[in-house]
């Protein structure tokens, strides 16, 4: 696989997950703002966090195994 085409797959994995977290942290800044539910956002936060070590460990495992092709 040529340099450019990993460069734009990490690029587009990047923005996905940088998108997913901004919109569950959103979700839960929307529940606070509306009702006051600060429960609520601490729950998106964590489902947040959690997707973040899952992204984060997918990302290194993948990254490991293209670098041994």
């Amino acid at each position: 696989m040529t340099e450019s085409r990993l460069l734009d797959i990490r690029v587009a994995m990047g923005g996905l997950f940088g998108l997913v977290i901004t919109f569950l942290i959103t979700i839960g800044v929307l529940h606070v703002v509306l009702h006051g539910d600060t429960g609520t956002f601490f729950r998106y936060l964590g489902i947040g966090l959690l997707l973040s070590a899952f992204g984060v460990g997918f990302y290194r495992k993948w990254a490991r195994d293209r670098e041994t092709e």
